[in-house]
This record gives structure tokens, sequence and C-alpha cells, in this order.
């Protein structure tokens, strides 16, 4: 059995990722921050191939699990090693505050600066609405303050993998210049820069995000 373990984007709901085409695979999506369950989850599945797919946030987890197995394909959206170069540690202090105050707010707030087409954004929230609003408050605080605390700079060249990384070029929330910095820690990859695209690029560019997926995965 082949296993994509995908790794959220923050304040993201998992039916979200129902847009991905990955026919073919059986499909983990994570939702807990706890190391040891999720590696016992996956072994678990006893798959005969493990492939991670890590979205912003979920970049830096994918990056911390590929220790703990042997990684087929890796697929890196809007990925980031350290998220306060790109948003002030006050700013997710903020958001912590914000989501106790009022989390479908901070959460409509937040998804705004995810998209780069207006309309995409609308789009998005009439589809999105309920299932944002059930989003679990202490996996979300959890979130931040992971990025609060993660620094994987240092870390150490990725071995053996060839990822295929993605970028949307009008991404607001992680800069191209930032998501750049990952491929130093890879021989070889493959890298896309979508133009007209934000941070959402898994509904922002759902075709182009497929194809390219697709591509990868069957290469």
């Amino acid at each position: 059995m082949k296993l994509i373990v995908i790794f959220p984007g923050w304040g993201t709901t998992e039916s979200l990722y129902q847009k991905i085409d990955l026919q073919g695979y059986e499909v983990l999506v994570v939702d807990s921050f706890d190391e040891e369950d999720l590696v016992q989850e996956i072994r678990r599945e006893n798959p005969t191939e493990i492939n991670f797919l890590g979205w912003s946030l979920g970049s830096i987890l994918a990056f911390k699990y590929l220790k703990s197995f042997e990684v087929n394909k890796l697929i890196l959206l809007a990925p980031t090693l350290y998220f306060l170069e790109d948003q002030p540690k006050i700013v997710v202090k903020k958001m912590i505050r914000d989501l106790k105050r009022n989390q479908f707010k901070m959460l409509v707030n937040f998804s705004r600066l995810n998209f780069y087409n207006k309309n995409s954004y609308q789009d998005y929230l009439v589809e999105y609405k309920n299932e944002l609003q059930k989003l679990d408050q202490d996996y979300l605080e959890d979130g931040l303050k992971f990025l609060l605390e993660e620094d994987l700079r240092e870390m150490d060249v990725v071995k053996g993998i060839t990822p295929l990384i993605v970028i949307g070029k009008e991404d607001q929330i992680i800069n191209n210049t930032s998501s750049k910095q990952v491929l130093d820690y890879f021989k070889d990859y493959s890298v896309h820069t979508l133009e007209g695209v934000g941070h959402n690029l898994l509904y922002e560019a759902e075709d182009r995000i497929n194809n390219l997926i697709r591509g990868y995965l069957n290469d």
C-alpha cells in the first residue's frame, strides 16, 4: 500500500485536501503535534511506500519527520524553515490572542491573506465557512505555538530525495525568498513558481497543482 502523509497548513480544514488528485494512494492527514503518536500511526498503516506532502507550517513538520521514515517522494507547498522570518513573533502572539477572543473572525482574516484573487477568497469562504467554524481551538493554538518555537535553518542537508517544491509568486504569508531557502538543503529538486497565486495554492491553483503533483508522483 502506497501512503501519502499530508501535513496541513495552519487554519485549514481536512476536506480542502480532497482537492488533491491522489488516486492510487492511501491518504493520512495529520491532525496532531504529538510526534510519538504520529510515528506509531504511520507504522500501523504498514505501507510499502511512504510519501510526504507539507504545506506551509506542514512543511516544517514534514522536514522533522523525515528522520523517522524512508520517504520516497516529498512535496512541499509554500515551504518555510522558520516562520518568524516572514511573520514577526508579535504577529503570531496576536494571532493566539485573537484566536481566543473570536476564533472564526481571526480565521477569516487570516484566510483573506492567503489569496491573491479576491473572488477565489470569497468562493473559498462560502465553501468552507461551516468547517472553519468547527476547527478545534486547542489544535489551532498548538500550531501557532509550534511556529513560535521551530527553526530548522540549521538542519542537515536531506539526502536521497528530490522534492517537488511549489510556490505562489504573490504569497503574502511566506515570501518567495524564504521558501527558496529550502533549496539549499537538497542536491536536486524540481521547483515551480506559480504566477497570480497566493499562499493557498491548493484552492487558487487547483488544476496547476494537481498537474504538477501527478506528474511528479508518476515520474
